[in-house]
């Protein structure tokens, strides 16, 4: 499993990303006067970039409820404390805030940050 520095300097790579694509748009706006999105296939990308990470954590990731992939597009998708479609966790977004609340063998973690992700990762997922 990585260690938690590692796995924090990747989980960075989605925040610089992001803002990346949205310098990108910004700047096909302007050069098609807003009315066009310049696309670079960052979905692709962003998507093999996160197998590779699951990967390198070395775990067995559920595929059906992969907590890292949650954390970075669904928490802030259930605003205002609406569970999820399963009816597990709590998850409260807004744009630049979040945190998910989740239970794991008996164990409650409040998830606010990579950080605590991480430890939810190791305690449910790890060895």
């Amino acid at each position: 499993m990585l260690s938690k520095e590692d796995f924090l300097n990747a989980m960075t790579f989605f925040d610089e990303f992001d803002h990346i694509k949205d310098e990108l748009t910004e700047i096909g706006g302007r050069l098609f006067d807003g009315n066009g999105i310049l696309y670079i296939g960052h979905d692709r990308l962003e998507i093999k970039y996160l197998d590779l990470l699951k990967r390198a954590m070395d775990i067995d990731l559920d595929e059906e409820y992969d907590p890292i992939s949650y954390w970075l597009y669904e928490a802030n998708e259930n605003i205002y404390g609406e569970p999820d479609k399963n009816g597990i966790c709590k998850c409260i977004g807004k744009e630049d805030f979040k945190f998910w609340d989740v239970e794991c063998n008996g164990k409650k973690f409040r998830i606010l940050n990579n950080s605590d992700l991480y430890d939810y990762i190791k305690y449910c997922y790890g060895d």
